[in-house]
């Protein structure tokens, strides 16, 4: 496919192949899926557009359930930068118990920010513009006394400019957490991280390249969201390029199912997305949220517990046994792997570590072409050196005490 090589270098490859891999059959890739391959990417406008104009090079559009912002509901007075900042920061600072009451109490102090017109919009880029070259020259050794009253001038009015634009689209943030509200992260904390990106994408924004700051700002609001949501949504943490995948991989299945009008097989699914059908499988196995077992198995507070019905094996074994069983095998194998070939494979037949089947000093002495003896001396041999301490102190911690 052309232009198969991803516009930025901090694009990963096969990510950015894949995106382009699971576009619809209209010809539509998710927005979602776009801030996830440029979740580690500096965003700024020029970026944007170039990779708006790739995707419509290729005849590929982004859809997404794009954020409204509507007119407050509720007039009131154009807040000031500092109630502005207590209300950002109103949410960090709730007990968890209070956090409901909590957003409801922001959603009505936002409601009463008034909105900004394009001229707003102008009026404080520019201010904000004037800041950053005002503090990049207050560096300068040379600058008189006068100029530099000039310049901390420049510097205070862009702060407030920069606070009033960050502080004027806290709806926008709102909107937009609300598309991922009962994923992975709770409502409030999808607001704390999009807050996050807004504010740097008003750092960032330059007035004069023609992008309306609620279209910029939606980039980096979303990339933060998207960011969080893998960072921090699961128990087990999974690093965000995993995440990604999986998200294309459900996102797939689901269009295929669509499409086809039946369950999609690894094979096609592995055609559309570009990933081996080992991996899939892998990627699915992965996407299992763990269920702890002391969750009770239904509603009722008395129910008993996933841990009190989960079932022994035949010989009797708990879970938990079976996956400390588990554990030392693999740190048995770890050390083993140390030990020259012939010496590993011995100990492993000897004590039967991956079979359960231990084997006798006649049966291993015939595999490996040698006398009983030798395989009782290599044997003793190399259980001594497993035995000192150096070695021995990861397989320490399975004895009881």
């Amino acid at each position: 496919m052309k232009r198969a090589v991803p516009p930025h270098p901090g694009i990963d490859p096969v990510e950015w192949a894949s995106l382009l891999a699971t576009r619809s059959p209209e010809g539509t890739v998710d927005a979602d899926d776009v801030a996830h391959v440029l979740r580690n990417v500096e965003l700024d406008e020029d970026l944007i557009r170039q990779i708006e104009a790739v995707l419509r090079e290729l005849n590929i559009e982004q859809v997404a359930h794009e954020p409204i912002v509507a007119a407050a509901t509720e007039t009131g007075p154009r807040r000031s930068g500092t109630t502005a900042r207590a209300v950002r920061r109103g949410l960090a600072h709730t007990p968890v118990g209070d956090t409901a009451d909590a957003v409801r109490l922001y959603l009505h102090e936002i409601g009463q920010i008034e909105l900004l017109t394009a001229e707003d919009e102008r009026i404080l880029g520019r201010a904000i513009q004037a800041m950053h070259r005002a503090r990049a020259e207050m560096g300068a050794a040379t600058v008189s006394p006068s100029r530099r009253r000039e310049l901390r001038a420049d510097i205070s009015k862009g702060t407030e400019a920069l606070d009033h634009l960050i502080t004027a689209n806290l709806r926008l943030v709102v909107s937009i957490a609300r598309r991922y509200d009962g994923r992975d992260l709770l409502l409030a904390d999808l607001i704390q991280e999009g807050n996050i990106g807004l504010m740097r994408a008003a750092e960032k924004y330059d007035w004069e390249k023609g992008f309306k700051f609620s279209t910029y700002a939606t980039w980096w609001i979303r990339q933060a969201m998207m960011r969080a949501m893998a960072d921090q949504g699961r128990t087990i943490r999974v690093p965000s390029h995993v995440v990604e995948l999986i998200n294309r991989l459900h996102k797939t299945e689901r269009d295929l199912m669509a499409e086809l009008k039946r369950e999609p097989t690894v094979a096609e699914i592995a055609a559309r997305t570009l990933i081996d059908a080992e991996r899939i499988e892998e990627l699915r196995q992965i996407s299992v949220l763990p269920v702890s077992l002391d969750a009770p198995i239904g509603s009722d507070e008395d129910s008993a517990t996933w841990g009190e019905n989960v079932s022994l094996d035949d010989e009797g074994n708990s879970p938990a046994d079976l996956a400390l069983r588990k554990q030392l095998i693999e740190a048995i194998s770890a050390e083993l792997d140390h030990l020259p070939e012939r010496d590993r494979r011995i100990i492993e037949r000897r004590f039967g570590i991956h079979t359960g089947e231990p084997q006798t000093l006649d049966d291993v002495a015939k595999q490996e072409g040698v006398t009983r003896e030798r395989i009782r001396q290599i044997e003793q041999k190399t259980l001594a050196r497993l035995r000192h301490p150096n070695n021995s102190r990861r397989l320490r911690a399975f004895l009881d005490d």
